[in-house]
């Protein structure tokens, strides 16, 4: 009984629930957007385009958790052949979980072909966001270590997911939908230095290329400090340029949280004892508080 609550915590974290929640309101974001713009709401539409979000998301998370697994065990004392490898008991599990995730999504995706649902312009969208994070997650390809990884991987999951949402029902894009996700896009490249800076000294030991590496560790913070200060700026802007003031409203109320987010990264080039905890946690807060509010403002619009 226990090594199966083991399994089932071990599958819990691999699926990254709240990665898979932001994935979910993010496309939600998308849908209200276009509803607010006087776009209707296709119902069926809203549930196969969420289903492909969260599926693909899921199988790339696991794809991700077989792959380092994997890893970890050919970089042992193991000598195993690779086949052998392969189905180890720590790659049987994320092995199994992705085929899953991809049988779901090839679904979602053959649905949406027989029922022809899927707008030109949202195909792009999909194949992109998908693109992206399967090289994100592949070795082979590199994203993760080119340099640029955590820009293109923002940009997909904060702004392709949500133009996803919003394609599904007009066919097309609006520049309110841009002015919504700017600024998320932003805060989660923030949020992916964050996550990263616990691991500088082995990545840069291991000469792993990632952002903060090619950057060095301060220039790193200032581009953390510099896209939390853009992202403020433009939910500013934004809220002198149509976005509606309730969206705004709340957008400017996570700007406290941002402000401990930049606080804290100043603690760190001062000197003072690292808390990882709470420096992630103000970091992913800070995005996430900010997509609810984003997407509370808009469903409170149209009430």
């Amino acid at each position: 009984m226990s090594a199966r609550w083991g399994r089932l915590g071990r599958a819990i974290v691999m699926a990254k629930p709240l990665y898979l929640l932001a994935g979910a309101v993010l496309f939600g974001l998308g849908t209200a957007v276009a509803r607010y713009v006087g776009v209707p709401t296709d119902g069926r539409l809203v549930g196969l385009g969420l289903l492909t979000v969260v599926a693909g998301q899921f199988s790339l998370h696991f794809l991700a958790a077989f792959l380092a697994a994997r890893l970890r065990a050919a970089s042992g004392d193991d000598v195993r052949p690779p086949a052998t490898l392969l189905l180890s008991n720590a790659t049987r599990l994320p092995l199994a979980a992705a085929l899953v995730g991809l049988v779901i999504w090839g679904t979602s995706l053959s649905l949406a072909v027989q029922q022809g649902s899927f707008p030109p312009l949202a195909w792009v969208i999909l194949i992109l966001g998908f693109a992206v994070g399967l090289a994100w997650v592949l070795p082979s390809l590199k994203l993760a270590t080119s340099g640029y990884g955590e820009v293109a991987l923002s940009t997909a999951v904060a702004g392709l997911v949500p133009a996803f949402g919003f394609s599904l029902q007009g066919g097309s894009l609006d520049p309110l939908l841009l002015m919504s996700v700017v600024p998320l896009i932003a805060l989660h490249f923030a949020m992916l230095i964050v996550l990263e800076l616990p691991e500088y000294a082995r990545d840069l030991r291991l000469a792993k290329g990632n952002l903060l590496v090619r950057l060095g560790w301060a220039p790193a913070m200032r581009a953390h400090d510099l896209a939390v200060f853009f992202a403020a700026g433009v939910m500013v802007y934004a809220s002198f340029r149509g976005l509606p003031y309730r969206v705004a409203l709340g957008s400017l109320l996570a700007l406290p949280l941002a402000v401990a987010q930049v606080w804290q990264m100043e603690r760190l080039r001062r000197g003072f004892p690292a808390r990882w905890r709470i420096i992630t946690m103000v970091a992913m807060g800070t995005f996430g508080l900010t997509l609810y509010l984003e997407l509370a403002g808009y469903l409170l619009t149209m009430a």
